[in-house]
């Protein structure tokens, strides 16, 4: 195969399908906002050198964002749930902020990989 990078913008949990079949292949640069997953990450990718996990998020500006970690962290936001719209469908409270970190955000165009 010839050199390839995957860029994976909101990391969590790592490369999934479809390139999961071929990850270990390729070059991968994971960029995660949430700070404590990103950590996680770095743990779990520490000695592959084909993977680079970068703590931070991609906005439209460099600035510092709250980031609302959801029940369902996957799901995840800067901005709040309509919860008062999503009570309407099952499992609604995977929406609810369990907490609000404060994370950084950069374009993707500033930033040097």
């Amino acid at each position: 195969m010839k050199e390839f990078t995957l860029l994976d913008i909101g990391a969590r949990g790592g490369v999934n399908w479809p390139w999961n079949k071929i990850k270990k292949e390729i070059n991968q640069i994971l960029i995660e906002a949430d700070t404590e997953e990103a950590k996680v990450l770095k743990k779990t990718y520490e000695k592959n050198s084909k993977v680079k996990v970068l703590s931070f998020g991609l906005w439209s500006q460099t600035a510092e964002l709250k980031l609302n970690i959801s029940n369902s962290p996957s799901s995840s936001s800067v901005y709040k749930h309509n919860l008062k719209y999503l009570i309407r469908f099952p499992d609604y409270k995977r929406f609810e902020t369990k907490r609000i970190t404060e994370i950084k955000v950069d374009k993707l165009d500033d930033i040097a990989i």
